[in-house]
């Protein structure tokens, strides 16, 4: 179990930088995992707490944009 907690941070901080000294991050990653937890949040909020969220669209256009540029960055690098 004491592994698992001491690997969480680790995994999250590896989905936020580029590299593995944790030096560089990479701002369509971080932007994509931004809009990413925005949707899910949005999500929740509306089927369990009913606050209601009219503008879908732009979420979920402003979330697929994010994660199209971070798509084309690590097209760009050839997948590194």
């Amino acid at each position: 179990m004491w592994q698992l907690i001491k690997k969480l941070p680790r995994d999250l901080l590896s989905t936020l930088y580029d590299d593995y000294e944790f030096k560089f991050m990479s701002a369509p990653r971080v932007w994509g995992w931004l809009a990413c937890l925005t949707v899910i949040e949005t999500c929740i909020a509306e089927q369990y707490f009913g606050l209601k969220f009219s503008g879908w669209t732009q979420l979920v256009t402003w979330a697929c944009s994010c994660l199209g540029a971070y798509g084309v960055k690590k097209y760009t690098e050839g997948g590194k």
